[in-house]
């Protein structure tokens, strides 16, 4: 009978190990599920042929823009963008790779948020809007590239709103 009891408490072991294995693989699951629905990663890239005559041909990666999105939590949310500029022309220019957003924003309400990290100045068009993306011509106007630069950005704080 002692045999029989502690085979039967065995299955029982077994039984209950296998329903918690089910229950935490459902879990990790779950888990992945909400990380995948939470992080966000967007990537461009400008690429550049030159073909002048009396010159020699150029191909160039302009840039490469990588942007993170993570959300933490219903109202807190994160955004980084990283630049990687001139990376295959050798002759093209000093090579960088930089920070050029990240900033933590809290939501407050949908109309006022408040954003702590690298911020872009509010400072013309061309600074908030100045991906390629999003101009006519791939070039920021001149004034831009030679006096203020694109992408101007300070550690600060920026307060913004969506209006829905």
């Amino acid at each position: 009978m002692t045999q029989s009891k502690n085979s039967t408490e065995l299955v029982e072991n077994i039984q209950n190990l296998e329903d918690k294995i089910l229950f935490l693989q459902e879990k990790q699951t779950s888990c992945m599920h909400s990380l995948d629905q939470a992080v966000n990663f967007n990537l461009y890239t400008t690429l550049e042929f030159d073909d002048y005559k009396n010159t020699n041909s150029a191909f160039d990666v302009r840039n490469i823009e990588l942007f993170e999105d993570p959300r933490m939590s219903q109202r807190l949310k994160g955004f980084a963008e990283i630049e990687f500029e001139r990376t295959a022309k050798a002759n093209s220019g000093p090579r960088k790779v930089e920070v050029e957003q990240g900033w933590l924003e809290y939501s407050i309400k949908s109309y006022f948020n408040s954003r702590f990290g690298i911020v872009l100045v509010a400072f013309e068009k061309y600074n908030l809007y100045y991906f390629d993306t999003f101009r006519d011509l791939i070039d920021s106007p001149i004034p831009m590239r030679r006096v203020i630069q694109t992408a101007w950005a300070e550690v600060g704080a920026d307060f913004v709103g969506y209006y829905h």
